[in-house]
């Protein structure tokens, strides 16, 4: 779940396949892919490795976002703080069977 919401009488959305047509080209001049869009809704890692996905609001039947939406995504994927993630998740769990099991070690079991 998202923490951005949107506000659909301030801000316009559209499909998530019209998004290239919205931001400004990226890497070396190039337009994102029309799938770009969908990819992110989906998730992304963020510098800590936590999980941001693109906030989406289903319109009509399609998935639709906005600017404002992509902005607060760019800003997450800098940032860090999105969900942690299941390596994350993985990596904690891992680390605290280590320490019990050093623990039981150190008392004999």
């Amino acid at each position: 779940m998202n923490p951005y919401e949107f506000d659909l009488a301030q801000e316009e959305v559209f499909p998530l396949a019209e998004l290239p047509e919205h931001i400004k080209h990226t890497r070396k001049g190039k337009k994102l892919h029309r799938s770009a869009g969908y990819r992110f809704s989906k998730g992304r890692l963020a510098r800590d490795g936590s999980l941001v996905a693109l906030p989406v609001v289903k319109v009509g039947g399609g998935l639709c976002t906005s600017l404002g939406a992509f902005s607060w995504f760019c800003n997450k994927l800098s940032d860090g703080g999105g969900t942690p993630s299941a390596a994350q998740k993985n990596v904690a769990r891992t680390r605290s069977a280590e320490r019990a099991a050093r623990e039981l070690d150190a008392i004999g079991i």
